[in-house]
């Protein structure tokens, strides 16, 4: 019996697609890689460095004019010109500066004209083998042994006035001596108003040296009200008019004389020492013009 053909192409073909159907699937093709994200580098950031804001300068007052060394002539020359802009003219009449400290009551008073604290200026200073001067917590260290004799001048060329000095006596062995030279015309022509360390005091005068000496007054007993400070806070005064002077101690007058040797010059604050230390601390000289 002769088999249909057909019948026969079609199982073949049956049997052809379901052993295609169990073949595994192809790979697919391999496909491009990925590109990495593009990394962005994070920004470099300098530590900001802070820009200084420009302060503007102080305001400055001006201060009254220095002397040479180092006090204050108050309310003289420009100071006292840019000082009197826009005061009241009423002012001008209002009474002198107080004075710091202790001024006698007998003296004929005027307008303070000079002030040192030594705290501004340009008061030197100086280290020898036995002397030692120095600017300290606002007074003027001397320090002097062995010898040693040290002063120091204000530079001031006047002939009648009232000054004074706060002393503050720390160590004063016997035989040292502290005191004020004044109508100074150099170093070798001058006046000295002596305290010395045993309760006397005494004044002098230099006539230009070569041993000429000129003892006004030998040394003196204080007064027992003056006596028994040897170590202790002191002020010293002098008054000059004319060829008549005084001198003071602690507010009280010590001695009157006249002389005429001298007849203008400057100020000095002056210490001796014998063999042991002598310390003294100056402050507030003061110079008053007299009425």
């Amino acid at each position: 019996m002769r088999k249909n053909p057909r019948w026969l192409i079609l199982l073949l073909f049956t049997l052809l697609l379901a052993a295609c159907s169990g073949l595994p699937a192809a790979a697919p093709a391999p496909a491009e890689e990925a590109a990495l994200p593009t990394t962005t580098p994070e920004p470099v950031t300098d530590t900001p460095v802070p820009t200084e804001t420009p302060l503007p300068p102080p305001t400055v007052t001006p201060f009254p004019s220095v002397t040479p060394e180092g006090g204050v002539a108050e309310e003289t020359g420009e100071a006292a010109e840019e000082a009197s802009e826009g005061s009241d003219p009423a002012d001008a009449a209002e009474e002198p500066a107080a004075p710091v400290h202790g001024i006698p009551a007998d003296v004929p008073l005027g307008q303070r004209l000079y002030l040192a604290d030594f705290t501004t200026g340009s008061w030197p200073t100086l280290e020898e083998d036995n002397v030692l001067i120095d600017l300290l917590f606002g007074g003027y260290l001397f320090e002097v042994s062995a010898g040693g004799d040290a002063w120091m001048n204000a530079g001031i060329e006047m002939a009648d006035y009232y000054t004074q000095v706060e002393v503050d006596v720390q160590r004063c062995p016997q035989d040292a001596k502290y005191g004020m030279r004044f109508r100074m015309v150099d170093s070798l022509n001058y006046y000295v108003f002596v305290i010395w360390c045993n309760d006397t005091f005494s004044i002098g005068s230099e006539l230009g040296g070569d041993g000429k000496h000129g003892t006004i007054l030998s040394r003196t007993e204080l007064p027992a009200s003056l006596s028994g400070k040897t170590e202790s806070k002191r002020t010293i005064g002098i008054l000059a008019q004319g060829s008549d002077f005084t001198v003071y101690l602690d507010g009280t007058p010590a001695h009157s004389f006249s002389d005429s040797a001298h007849l203008s010059g400057d100020l000095a604050i002056w210490t001796h020492a014998a063999d042991s230390v002598l310390r003294v601390v100056y402050d507030n000289l003061e110079v008053y013009e007299l009425k």
